[in-house]
């Protein structure tokens, strides 16, 4: 028996090699290149731990030397699509592109809460800190409750959707009570207060599709801006149109209060028209290279500059009471993704893309009395913050605290920066 299965075995290896060797005469048939080599398997980078420290004060002008990696926070599998920071600085909760909903804590950066199946596009702390809200691709927002307790989970409170032909463009108030939703086929806005999820109001705002909304800092105006070319400010209490800012052929791009509420910058493809709120009366129109602040548009906590950026390799920094352009931040080879200022106005966070650099300007000198071309500002990049090289960055964000500035990277992990030490 045991020569039979051995002259079978004999037999039979012949005919696997056959196949074997036709196998690979086909396989290297179809082959598109005539490079025989093998090629490796795309591997991504993976950074190295780093050792958490908890930040003690803002990351201000005082500190600008100090500020580094002082965290990193891995647990998505892919993209953040968007984060949020609670009000009391303590908790960071994080959506993805992988459906998981992530709260982290601040003191250690270690995860308090995961949530599977979320397929959250956005997410909120609610009031109070207490819940959290996720809002998914086609405006359905649940509400979470935290349970520290063991097993420490988030328990869903209630779910609504808020546009029902899917959320456009979402703003929260800075109070965290109300949701502004704008909607996908329409010019209506939505309003929901949280956590509760009722509906307040619903404004029959434009007669096209809203692509922005922005409350003031106090709370008690949204403006509304629409592909239609309208910009319409509204009271929040009333649901009243306070000012309606449309200029004819023109199409806004974004907007942003003052600090104190008293003005509104709106942003077009050639510039920034300033408006007083109390009076309705245009101020200035600050000319711009085309593009140049339509992806970010701030002011200084004070209110006394204007920084924006967009589609070109340069930060403008305009006085906002004259219109007076103070400086031009060079970004070579790269354009704009994002700007912020920091809590005491002297440091400028900027995002250039792709993402493969994340720049802090000490802008304190941005006021002298020379020309703007001639000004010199201290820089630092990653090569001085302690970032991983292979990171790759597209979105950046600055705590409302100053005490963290939260870079995601498109593969998944959250660096943390900060004055620690």
């Amino acid at each position: 028996m045991r020569v039979n299965v051995t002259r079978g075995a004999a037999l039979k290896r012949p005919a696997i090699w056959i196949v074997v060797l036709l196998a690979a005469v086909i396989l290297g048939g179809c082959s598109s290149s005539n490079d025989d080599r093998d090629v490796p398997p795309v591997v991504s980078p993976t950074p190295a731990p780093v050792a958490w420290q908890r930040p003690e004060v803002p990351i201000g002008q005082e500190a600008f030397a100090n500020v580094r990696v002082t965290g990193l926070m891995r647990f998505h599998q892919q993209t953040v699509n968007s984060v949020a920071v609670s009000a009391n600085g303590t908790r960071l909760a994080s959506v993805g592109a992988d459906d998981m909903t992530v709260v982290w804590n601040l003191a250690n950066g270690q995860t308090l809460f995961t949530q599977g199946d979320t397929d959250g596009r956005s997410v909120y702390f609610g009031p109070d800190d207490e819940t959290l809200i996720t809002i998914n691709r086609d405006g359905v927002a649940r509400v979470w409750s935290m349970d520290v307790a063991p097993p420490r989970e988030l328990e869903l409170l209630t779910t609504f959707t808020g546009p029902e032909s899917g959320a456009g463009y979402v703003a929260q108030s800075p109070d965290r009570s109300l949701l502004a939703f704008g909607t996908r086929d329409s010019g209506v806005i939505r309003l929901w207060r949280v956590p509760d999820g009722v509906p307040v109001d619903s404004i029959a705002a434009h007669e096209e599709i809203v692509q922005h909304l922005a409350f003031s800092r106090d709370g008690s105006h949204l403006v509304s801006l629409s592909i239609d070319g309208g910009v319409k400010v509204w009271a929040v209490d009333t649901r009243e149109l306070v000012r309606d800012l449309t200029l004819e052929g023109r199409l806004p791009l974004r907007a942003t209060f003052s600090p104190d509420g008293s003005r509104l910058a709106v942003v077009y493809q050639s510039g920034v028209q300033l408006w007083d709120l109390e009076t309705g009366e245009d101020l200035r129109y600050i000319d711009v290279a085309e593009y140049a602040a339509a992806n970010a548009l701030e002011f200084s906590p004070d209110g006394a500059l204007l920084a924006g950026c967009g589609s070109q390799p340069v930060i403008g920094v305009w006085e906002a009471a004259s219109g007076e352009m103070l400086g031009g931040l060079p970004l070579p080879g790269q354009v704009c993704a994002t700007l912020a200022f920091s809590p005491d106005g002297l440091l400028l966070l900027t995002l250039p893309q792709p993402g493969r650099d994340l720049y802090l300007w000490d802008i304190t000198h941005i006021t002298d009395d020379v020309p703007a071309e001639e000004k010199q500002l201290r820089r630092r990049n990653r090569d001085n913050m302690g970032i991983f090289p292979g990171a790759r960055f597209y979105d950046a964000i600055w705590s409302e605290d100053g005490r963290f500035i939260f870079a995601l990277d498109e593969l998944g992990p959250i660096y943390v920066l900060s004055a620690a030490g």
